[in-house]
């Protein structure tokens, strides 16, 4: 914030060296109020997105959870410690200026090479700052909509996804990506 970094012309020498450490002290907390946020990202779309297969699975195999905010917010319990969440703003970082002096509004802003991610953010303050995060419990069947199999995901694969939610009695659809398959309009008519 540049209300932080600038200092008035006309001060006495210890009043500069005064403020200035005081701004240093400042932007400080503010750096590493970082590790006292805990997020989970989500990707906030109507529609499955290929990128976001090809960014988080590195070796194309692997499972996506869709769900409504409704549904996410309905998921978490009582217990759960207070959180927050936001829509990321994607910002150019070098001529962003925050208004607000919120490490909350700070944890939702990201940068504009990242604008494809369409990201929402949950957000727990963890005044400790433990490296494993906070434990939030939630309702998995209530979080659940639809498990998405990646398309490349091998049967295998399915079958053992299948497998893990009968075990914990989940009964949510298992729908495999269609991003690979040709397009409806290549299928002849009925």
């Amino acid at each position: 914030m540049e209300a932080f970094r600038t200092i008035p012309t006309g001060l006495s020498e210890e009043e500069r060296e005064k403020r200035t450490t005081v701004a240093r002290n400042n932007l400080e907390l503010f750096r590493n109020s970082r590790r006292l946020v805990c997020a989970s990202c989500w990707h906030a779309n109507e529609a499955e997105s290929a990128a976001m297969w090809n960014l988080y699975l590195k070796s194309g195999e692997g499972i996506a959870i869709r769900t409504t905010f409704g549904n996410l917010v309905k998921s978490f319990s009582t217990t759960s410690p207070a959180i927050s969440g936001g829509i990321v703003q994607y910002v150019d970082y070098e001529t962003f200026k925050p208004s607000e002096l919120n490490v909350l509004v700070w944890a939702v802003l990201k940068r504009l090479s990242f604008e494809h991610e369409h990201e929402f953010r949950l957000l727990i303050v963890d005044p400790i700052g433990s490296p494993d995060g906070i434990y939030a419990p939630i309702s998995v069947d209530s979080l659940i909509n639809d498990i998405y199999v990646s398309p490349i995901t091998p049967d295998w694969m399915v079958k053992l996804v299948e497998d893990v939610m009968k075990r914990y009695g989940l009964a949510k659809p298992i729908v495999r990506s269609s991003l690979n398959s040709a397009p409806r309009y290549y299928e002849p008519p009925a």
